[in-house]
Order: structure tokens, then sequence, then C-alpha cells
């Protein structure tokens, strides 16, 4: 499992695609993917950002929707 958990923590994949094959926590800090694909096949849940705005979206895994602050598609 990977852990995202201050704010100063990002993932920034721009144009590329990321594949992320197990839980996820993004308790702060943020993921963004402006092309791509974004590939989600274990659980997400957290508090953090996830802007996937210009990519593609796809989800595997569970959504944890009510934890996310903020989800930009």
């Amino acid at each position: 499992a990977v852990t995202v958990d201050a704010a100063t923590e990002q993932i920034i994949t721009a144009g590329n695609d990321l594949t992320l094959t197990a839980a996820f926590t993004l308790s702060d800090g943020d993921i963004t993917s402006t092309g791509g694909t974004l590939i989600l096949n274990g659980a997400l849940s957290g508090t953090g950002v996830l802007d996937a705005t210009g990519s593609t979206l796809s989800l595997n895994g569970d959504l944890d929707v009510e934890l996310i602050q903020s989800f930009r598609n």
C-alpha cells in the first residue's frame, strides 16, 4: 500500500500513464494527471486531491468519493 500524507507530497503524471496496483491512501497532497490514462486497480481513499483533468480514468478498485476532498475530470 502507498500513502501520500503531507500537503507537499504530489504525484504529477502530466501526459503519462499511471497505474496504481495496490491500495492507495491520499490523506493529503494530490495526484494530478493532465493526459494519458490513470488506472486504479486497488482502493483509493483519503482527503487529498485527485485531479484527472484531460485524462482517462479507469477504476478497477474502490474509489471512496466521500473522502476525496476534490475530484476534477
